[in-house]
């Protein structure tokens, strides 16, 4: 089998350092609570969330006394995962990481040593890492586990939720941080089946099926063949 074109891994890591830096910036900007608080005041004001089943008696009784409200209430641990610190800094802090790998993938990648098994390894565990991210953007919000609000819905509501200009951008960050987040699992699966690919292709090569790269290494082993038996034959070995 022949290997798979190089400017495939090369397309795949630039892919990928596009969509960390947009991830960085999204993430860096929203940590730890840049307008999380402010986005759910507006989806319990148009009913689309239900304040969550456990919530203290304290901020239920300030809620009920008057919409804004919601919007200056602290989160707890009791809140659902999607509205916790925790879930800001675990998208943060795996953005950083997934640049430090990419990093070190792309020197190796540059040098020829990207070794296919290392590559298939490290996108497994990112893949994992962000399929966790994804699900934690969606969690559930309330009795009735319902997504948030902005997931599935336009941004256009913000407005009759009590939202301003401000808020309709928030809304399209936290779409575009899910989106992107989502893109980022299919890429590592494209990233680990190059990786699958380059692997089955070196087995190959090591078996002798005879393929040729792109360096020419395939047609100067024939070159070899072919020229062996004249030197022998000669008596030259030079």
């Amino acid at each position: 089998m022949r290997p798979p074109p190089r400017y495939l891994i090369t397309a795949l890591l630039l892919l990928e350092f596009a969509s960390l830096t947009a991830l960085l910036g999204l993430f860096g900007y929203a940590h730890p609570n840049a307008y999380r608080t402010a986005l759910r005041s507006i989806g319990v004001n148009l009913g689309l969330n239900a304040p969550p089943a456990s919530a203290t008696p304290l901020s239920s009784y300030a809620a009920s006394l008057s919409k804004s409200d919601a919007s200056t209430s602290a989160t707890g641990p009791t809140d659902p995962l999607v509205f916790r610190d925790a879930a800001t800094a675990y998208t943060l802090w795996i953005t950083i990481a997934s640049f430090i790998l990419l990093v070190s993938q792309a020197v190796l990648a540059i040098l020829g040593s990207l070794n296919p098994v290392f590559a298939l390894v490290v996108n497994a565990a990112l893949e994992a890492v962000w399929i966790v991210s994804a699900a934690v953007m969606q969690a559930g919000v309330g009795a009735g586990g319902e997504r948030p609000w902005w997931v599935g819905r336009s941004c256009g509501l913000v407005h009759e939720g009590g939202g301003g200009v401000a808020s309709y951008g928030w809304c399209r960050q936290a779409q575009a941080a899910l989106g992107i987040s989502a893109g980022m699992c299919v890429l590592y699966g494209c990233v680990m089946a190059w990786s699958v690919w380059m692997w089955v292709a070196r087995r190959g090569r090591r078996r002798g099926d005879g393929w040729e790269d792109d360096e020419g290494e395939g047609k100067l082993k024939e070159v070899e063949i072919e020229i062996d038996p004249y030197c022998m034959s000669a008596g030259r070995f030079d």
